[in-house]
């Protein structure tokens, strides 16, 4: 840990590829690695290419916010770095005149990306409270019930996550036990954020993702190999996005399974947007 409360992870060691970037001016791609919208999938790319010029930067507690200048700083501290990851990177991006900056961000179906959620807490224990854990250990109908029932942040994470993820609101967002809720306003700059982005990526098309991560990248980073990869996937689990959601929705049954499409409004609208917006990309 450094003075800013953040956490370091030094995987600057062993041997390097060297890619990317001149004796001039500065190539880093951020990772903004939102819970489980293939992260760790990402991570595995960016270890793999850039070995200990990867970096991690997390704060200390789930909440933690990273925000833009402690991304500069952090940078321009860390001169050897190619790549950083992190789930508390906050909008807006970094602002850095003497370097150019490659973000990375996936989205992802936000009722599948809840049981996705509910399966990993279920294997690591994963919550804020004791009384969230507790509800984690149970029935996805048992997660999704508590936590839509939660009146503070805890059930933030089933409620219109990628939404909040995509705003710049969540950057001042540094007290869990204040009230965190998206609206139509933070649609519309999350949807305008991602008109912004070159290439993003869906975790639903995560090849054809990597193959334009790659080639928006290889400019910049020549000989990278953003290669397809699944990483912390379940292997029993449905194949087909649509088989998923209808496996979901039997198992919370109609009445919970609208409401969690309710309290997911806007999430929802960003992931429509998000694919027509993708489609577009691949025909431009």
């Amino acid at each position: 840990m450094n003075d800013t409360g953040l956490v370091w992870r030094n995987n600057l060691v062993g041997k390097c590829r060297t890619l990317g970037g001149n004796a001039f001016r500065r190539r880093v791609i951020l990772h903004y690695h939102l819970f489980k919208n293939a992260g760790s999938s990402v991570d595995h790319v960016l270890a793999s290419n850039f070995g200990g010029r990867w970096q991690v930067l997390e704060g200390t507690h789930s909440w933690s916010v990273v925000k833009a200048d402690d991304v500069a700083a952090y940078i321009r501290h860390h001169k050897r770095v190619l790549a950083v990851s992190s789930h508390h990177f906050r909008l807006p991006l970094p602002v850095m005149p003497e370097a150019d900056l490659y973000p990375i961000f996936f989205l992802r179906h936000p009722i599948d990306r809840i049981a996705s959620v509910h399966q990993f807490g279920k294997r690591s224990g994963i919550g804020l409270t004791e009384s969230s854990r507790n509800a984690v250990r149970g029935s996805l109908r048992d997660y999704v019930a508590w936590m839509l029932a939660d009146k503070g942040n805890e059930g933030n994470n089933i409620r219109n996550a990628q939404t909040l993820f995509l705003s710049s609101k969540l950057s001042a967002w540094t007290d869990p036990s204040l009230p965190l809720r998206a609206d139509d306003a933070l649609l519309e700059e999350a949807q305008g954020f991602l008109r912004t982005l070159p290439v993003f990526g869906l975790v639903e098309k995560f090849d054809e993702s990597a193959r334009r991560f790659g080639a928006w990248l290889a400019h910049a980073f020549p000989g990278i190999n953003f290669f397809p990869t699944q990483r912390n996937t379940r292997p029993e689990r449905h194949q087909s996005l649509e088989e998923r959601l209808a496996a979901i929705e039997t198992e919370l049954g109609q009445s919970l399974y609208q409401e969690l499409q309710a309290a997911n409004h806007h999430d929802l609208e960003l992931y429509r947007f998000a694919s027509n917006h993708f489609e577009g990309q691949g025909k431009s």
